[in-house]
């Protein structure tokens, strides 16, 4: 099949002419669409524009619908929590909004769609060319390989019509890490993260990914069980970003370790801790980013790892640098330690813009375009010329002041440099030809002869492997020289090249983001202007003493706490920490000690419900008919409603896999429950917080499920739930009898908010960081906490609610999008829980729900449990002895 016929496959069935028909000038109306021009006119330019176009205007606006608005209104007016007494009014008012913003949305979305087809079939401006086999034989000539293997494997598979891929996509070629045989051309990658990728970082042979959600991706094939097409998702990130809306915006990465930065200025490193690399103040390595405590009063905005050593830039313009300083890579003078293991920074009045980290020496780039360098300089990497001694501080490169640099990059033993006029230099070790000159040691930056490569083209960006050097230009054509025995030139040889070679096999259209390893090279093909997403609407998280405080609480729970649980959980120390909130790393230490495992559940227990689970949901075997299993097969539909501004356990999201697989094996676990709508946000925040072992996420699951009163909310038995309501009511009436007056006029029980807030734990109205902590103290103090919990909100809404009616008060309690700003901005943590302090429980009521959390597993109402729980017993006697105390205060 030819390339042109793979074209017209990919027309629409109703724009190709009828074949059997004839054409009249009288026999049909007037066309609604453009004639469809020649498929010689059509261009991947032009499919390309029109995916990024319907992506935009018509995909975007229909996913925001289904993702955003629906679930939304049928989770309030339509779904299980749904209120009975909803009223006839609000439904209409519901009802004509939805309306209209669906038939505008709708009318938008097909006048965008007819308005792309038009634009993309109007015929191009005939042009006078070669004919039609001319082109073809000149697509088969060697020069062209590249080209039409592209194209050929964007069009088509196994010889198939397929769309044009979706920007971004990877392209790889060399000796990739886990590969036997070098790939000779730019050979497309599949990465399989589900997500578009916006920016790839490389050292040696690691390579890590960054979405355009802020999720990072690392491949290491030191590591057991990865493979590039599969890298591991770095969960920490995901947590903080679930925890704090803290967005990684950036990654940096050398051979050992790595850098990642966040869109408020944080930075975070992990890896190897020889020398201090990592700036935590040790030597220690770190398998999991920690944040760099020195550096949270400055705003990091760009970093890089060298082999031993790290440099940032911060917003203030000052240049930071840590690790092993031999050589004088640190720039700090010959007088400074040999090994800084905290961030210091440069004593300089340059204001600098960018740095650059070579192996043992240092390039960094002014906000006016001066390059300076330091390190070492006896292979004349540092271009300061034929001197063979370090230099321990920055020292301006002379040969490069009359012009203005716009980029600059280090290698092993060589940097390169590009003018803002598209100047290309050189200079250090060029033994395998990557100073794209005939010279093996250049010690002063000169000029790369490009003139025979580019016409009407200048280079805008440069890029170092170890030994090999790739530029590109503003028309995304490819430069490549310097060591290629592996291919990493991509060239379809193994020849070294000591002169730019042009490599134009990619589209114009979009931008292109190249990385070096040590034998590869990886192109990410983006659309122009393509960013990290960083739109949660968090403020800066780096107060010093906020973190410190948290650095102090984490070596209390480990040394005094954790370290002999079952003596030291009931003592003073550990209730007093509990309450203020577990900190987010130890949660899954925690939390399964504080849940325990009284149901026994056991790994061979979960993987044969996960079979069972995975066949149920495939169809494969016969559900009973008595049984909640088939409720699985609603589990895939509800989960791109949990935490969906996270993006995290959508289809696309690096949860979802394992968030459906905990829930189908708890509803083949449970069949008497099955899956019930809400579950999904309980299991998902023991996901965020136990990434790495799904059979301990499932194990707490089951046993929080248990747990107080979630059996009776989850098992939908109204009776028991009144029963709650009911004591709630006591409570409420004693805490704040004039708002419950109010809403009872109103006509708004308890039962219309306090149903969806119990059965979530609070983890659909409050941000996920505070229902994380009112789910820390839950596990403490029980249901009563989440009373106490109920009544802090009430009693700071209770201004607003007192001043509306039931059109806004029922709205605002059942916290609809309207009012999500309101309670961001009344409830913070803070005030929550200085509010839920001030809260005292009187015994009766303590005692009148603990009796109804016991009964429930006796089914009988009236029926008394023989044995209670260790912790409920302490909180019996803690009651207790508070109501003696209140009696003598009263008697006083």
């Amino acid at each position: 099949m030819t390339r042109l016929s793979k074209m017209n496959l990919l027309v629409p069935a109703a724009a190709q002419p009828d074949p059997g028909s004839t054409a009249s000038e009288d026999s049909s109306p007037a066309p609604l669409l453009p004639p469809l021009p020649s498929a010689l006119n059509f261009s991947m330019e032009r499919w390309k524009h029109l995916e990024q176009t319907c992506g935009q205007d018509v995909v975007a606006p229909i996913r925001h619908l289904c993702h955003d608005v629906l679930p939304e209104v049928k989770a309030t007016y339509w779904g299980s929590n749904a209120p009975v007494l909803y009223p006839a009014c609000r439904y209409r008012q519901e009802r004509a909004a939805m309306q209209t913003s669906l038939q505008s949305t709708l009318a938008a979305v097909s006048a965008a769609f007819r308005a792309a087809a038009i634009e993309f079939l109007t015929p191009c401006p005939t042009v006078k060319t070669e004919p039609a086999t001319q082109c073809n034989e000149d697509m088969t000539s060697p020069h062209c390989d590249i080209v039409a293997t592209a194209i050929d494997a964007t069009c088509t598979k196994n010889d198939g019509p397929t769309v044009a891929f979706a920007v971004p996509q990877v392209y790889v070629w060399g000796r990739l890490p886990d590969a036997t045989t070098p790939l000779l051309r730019p050979t497309p990658q599949p990465i399989k993260i589900g997500q578009d990728i916006a920016q790839v970082a490389c050292g040696g042979d690691r390579v890590l990914f960054l979405t355009g959600s802020g999720e990072v991706y690392s491949y290491n094939p030191d590591e057991k069980g990865q493979s590039l097409d599969s890298p591991q998702l770095v969960e920490q990130f995901a947590l903080d970003k679930a925890l704090h809306r803290s967005v990684v915006v950036s990654v940096a990465c050398g051979p050992q370790h790595a850098l990642a930065i966040t869109h408020v200025g944080e930075l975070y490193s992990w890896g190897s801790g020889e020398d201090g690399r990592l700036g935590h103040g040790d030597v220690r390595d770190r398998p999991v980013p920690r944040k760099v405590m020195s550096l949270l009063g400055e705003r990091v905005v760009q970093g890089s790892c060298g082999g031993a050593h790290t440099a940032v830039v911060t917003a203030s313009h000052q240049l930071f640098t840590f690790g092993r300083g031999k050589h004088g890579r640190l720039g700090l003078g010959s007088t400074a330690l040999l090994l800084q293991t905290t961030p210091t920074a440069i004593p300089s009045t340059m204001t600098w813009q960018r740095v650059c980290c070579g192996w043992n020496f240092t390039v960094a780039l002014t906000m006016s375009g001066q390059v300076l360098s330091w390190g070492k300089q006896a292979e004349g990497q540092c271009g300061l010329g034929y001197i063979e001694a370090d230099q321990w501080t920055p020292v301006p490169v002379d040969a490069l002041r009359p012009y203005t640099i716009a980029d600059v990059a280090c290698g092993y033993t060589h940097t390169l440099a590009v003018s803002d006029a598209g100047e290309l230099f050189s200079w250090g070790l060029g033994e395998y030809g990557q100073l794209g000159k005939e010279t093996i040691y250049q010690p002063v930056p000169q000029l790369v002869d490009v003139s025979t490569c580019l016409a009407m083209d200048r280079v805008l960006h440069v890029y170092c492997g170890a030994f090999h050097s790739v530029a590109t230009t503003q028309h995304n054509v490819l430069l490549t020289w310097g060591l290629n025995v592996y291919g990493a030139c991509g060239l379809g040889h193994t020849t070294n090249k000591d002169a730019p070679e042009r490599l134009d096999c990619f589209d114009r259209g979009h931008e292109l983001v190249v990385v070096c390893g040590h034998k590869f090279t990886m192109v990410l093909e983006r659309a122009t202007g393509s960013h990290v997403e960083s739109r949660m609407g968090a403020q800066s998280t780096g107060s010093l003493q906020k973190e410190e405080d948290l650095r102090r609480t984490k070596r209390l729970w480990r040394t005094r706490i954790l370290k002999n649980w079952d003596a030291s959980r009931d003592s003073p120390l550990a209730q007093t920490l509990w309450r203020q909130g577990i900190p987010p790393s130890l949660r899954s230490k925690v939390w399964p000690l504080a849940i325990g495992n009284s149901l026994k559940i056991t790994p061979a227990m979960y993987h044969l419900y996960r079979q069972r689970a995975s066949q149920a949901r495939l169809g494969n075997v016969q559900v009973p008919l008595d049984g909640r299993e088939h409720t699985v097969k609603l589990i895939h539909t509800d989960l791109p409603r949990t935490f969906p501004t996270l993006k995290l356990f959508d289809t696309s999201g690096p949860y979802f896999d394992y968030l459906r697989e905990v829930l189908e094996t708890y509803a083949c676990y449970r069949p008497d429950l099955g899956y019930i709508q809400g579950m999904s946000y309980i299991a998902a925040l023991l996901c965020l917080h136990i990434p790495t072992d799904r059979y301990l996420t499932f194990q707490c699951l089951a046993n929080v499920m248990v747990h107080e009163h979630l059996f009776t909310f989850y098992l939908l038995d109204v009776d028991l739930a009144n029963d709650y309501y009911m004591w709630f009511d006591v409570y409420f009436e004693m805490e704040l009898p004039r708002l419950q007056t109010h809403l009872m006029q109103l006509g708004i029980p308890s039962s219309m908010f306090l149903m969806n807030w119990l059965q979530t734990l609070y983890l659909q109205v409050l941000p996920l960081e505070v229902a994380s902590r009112v789910f820390d103290n839950f596990l403490l103090d029980g249901v009563l906490l989440l009373f106490r919990t109920a009544l802090a909100i009430l009693t700071l809404l209770g201004p607003t609610l007192m001043e509306h009616d039931l059109e806004v008060a029922l709205p605002m309690l059942q916290r609809h999008y309207q009012y999500h700003a309101l309670w961001l901005e009344v409830l913070t943590e803070e005030k929550l829980f200085e509010t839920i302090a001030t809260i005292n429980t009187p015994s009766h009521v303590y005692m009148g729900v603990e009796r109804l959390v016991q009964n429930v597993y006796f089914y009988q109402p009236g029926s008394t449990a023989g044995v209670s729980f260790p912790q409920q017993k302490i909180r019996r006697s803690r009651y207790a002895l508070s109501d003696q105390l209140d009696s003598i205060v009263g008697g006083l």
